[in-house]
């Protein structure tokens, strides 16, 4: 039997209760949702890869996908520990030292930030493309995302640092065991925020789209229309993405704050709350749902190069000086 400070009547309560059929199934259902998510998630890759999408589209979902394959790895290790454990060990003997509980959980904290920042990425990259506030598209897509990446992994190193300092043990290597309910909400309002944020810049993305794609400018400046529409597939593919993290960020974000007040926070609460290993699973689903929903609006067909100069002829004929053109021409053949 374990002898540590932590091994107390309560935690023996909570040790009691994780044994319980309904959290050893959400451990079971969290797991799996995250076996399946790595497969599925290398075939949304593949679907990227071989549709048309907009290269600064793909850059940042590489990334995206990278981190869902962390957050995956990351509990899939932790999750089936956990689940084994409980059919060698017993009482206390369960518990785990919280030093190896961070550095295996701290995979799935780069990826939860970086799942937040990818949104904001993205509409962000939408609004410099619609302005054309720089040059080499591609370059800055990239520094935007190495930029998201590497402040997902500095940003919760000072929390890692002190929570190394501490001694003790958690019983499912969950950060509501060892941080105290201020800093967890501070948390989960910090993801609330960025969750807001890029909904509101989605949402001021897709007006604008409208109103320019009524712009009678267009008919006649086929690059600003290209560029229109591909801002508009843009945002055809983000959207349902866009809603699945919100509903699951707000959820884990309500439920916790919610435990936070009435100091219910503890690692079987984590298991009830949590919900990123839904969103790890559904996402490379949605992605690969949007890009066959909309193929025709997101991978146009190609236009055949006598159509295309037809195209072109049309509309040059509907401008004033293109007419007057035409007109000389024909009185000049007379």
């Amino acid at each position: 039997m374990h002898t540590s400070p932590n091994c107390t009547a309560a935690v023996l309560e909570s040790i009691a209760t994780s044994k319980q059929g309904s959290y050893i199934f959400l451990e079971i259902f969290g797991v799996l949702m995250c076996v399946f998510s790595v497969p599925l998630t290398y075939y949304s890759c593949e679907c990227f890869e071989k549709e048309r999408v907009q290269m600064h589209l793909k850059i940042l979902m590489y990334f995206h996908h990278i981190a869902l394959i962390m957050y995956s790895l990351s509990y899939i290790s932790l999750g089936t520990y956990h689940l084994l454990s409980r059919l060698v060990f017993d009482g206390c003997d369960l518990l785990v030292p919280i030093d190896i509980c961070i550095w295996v959980r701290i995979f799935q904290s780069f990826s939860s930030i970086f799942f937040q920042l990818f949104y904001i990425a993205v509409v962000l990259n939408t609004f410099m493309a619609k302005f054309q506030f720089w040059r080499s598209n591609e370059n800055f897509v990239r520094g935007v995302a190495y930029f998201c990446a590497f402040f997902s992994i500095f940003e919760p190193l000072p929390s890692v640092y002190k929570d190394i300092q501490r001694d003790g043990h958690q019983l499912n290597c969950s950060s509501f065991e060892h941080k105290d309910a201020l800093v967890q909400k501070n948390i989960f309002i910090g993801f609330l925020t960025l969750d807001f944020g890029s909904a509101i810049g989605f949402c001021i993305a897709m007006i604008l789209q409208k109103r320019d794609m009524k712009d009678p400018v267009l008919k006649f400046n086929i690059t600003k229309k290209h560029r229109e529409m591909e801002l508009h597939r843009t945002l055809i593919l983000i959207f349902p993405n866009l809603i699945l993290n919100m509903f699951c960020y707000v959820y884990f974000a309500g439920i916790s704050m919610r435990w936070a007040a009435e100091n219910q926070l503890d690692g079987n609460a984590f298991l009830v709350a949590n919900s990123v290993p839904v969103y790890v699973f559904f996402s490379p689903i949605m992605w690969m749902i949007t890009l066959r929903r909309w193929k025709g609006r997101v991978n146009p067909a190609p236009i055949e190069p006598d159509d295309y100069w037809k195209i072109l002829t049309d509309t040059w004929n509907q401008k004033p000086i293109g007419k007057c053109i035409l007109l000389n021409n024909r009185h000049g053949t007379r």
